[in-house]
């Protein structure tokens, strides 16, 4: 009876001793920062889930997601993912975009093309805030400058010259 109890004690606290190890383990795995974890969201096999990470690292404007997105722009085929890479290549506004976005003027497909031009006037309105979080006051605090809104927000068609 002895040697089953103690059979038991000595099974449970195994169990929980490996059980912490793999809770700690998983916790090493993750990724440091939400920017990261989108960074690595844009390497998924689903192109939703790419263009999704694009669209929520350009709405973040982490300077930290301008390199995964200039590289998954290498390698990205889906026209409307590499749409979503660039507008959020503007909207964060790196010294490093300027000139992906003006190469992409003269990409094959039209979409692509017309979505480099108009990425390219937002990025000027972008570039002077670059490294500066998108400010959102709340009650009490002081209001901060903020850079304006991205023009599909304005209601009015951006106008190029």
């Amino acid at each position: 009876m002895k040697r089953s109890v103690r059979y038991v004690a000595v099974a449970l606290a195994l169990a929980v001793a490996v059980g912490a190890s793999m809770a700690c383990a998983g916790r090493r795995v993750r990724a440091t920062t939400p920017s990261d974890q989108l960074a690595f969201s844009l390497t998924s096999p689903k192109a939703y889930e790419r263009k999704r990470a694009a669209e929520m690292l350009g709405r973040r404007r982490d300077p930290r997601g301008t390199y995964p997105l200039i590289n998954a722009l290498t390698t990205e085929r889906n026209e409307r993912v590499i749409v979503a890479i660039l507008y959020a290549l503007a909207y964060i506004g790196a010294p490093e975009a300027e000139a992906v976005l003006q190469g992409h003027l003269s990409h094959p497909s039209h979409r692509v093309a017309y979505a480099a031009q108009r990425a390219l006037v937002i990025y000027a309105q972008y570039r002077p805030y670059y490294g500066r979080p998108l400010v959102q006051p709340y009650a009490g605090a002081p209001a901060q400058a903020v850079p304006p809104p991205p023009p599909e927000t304005q209601g009015g068609e951006v106008e190029y010259e």
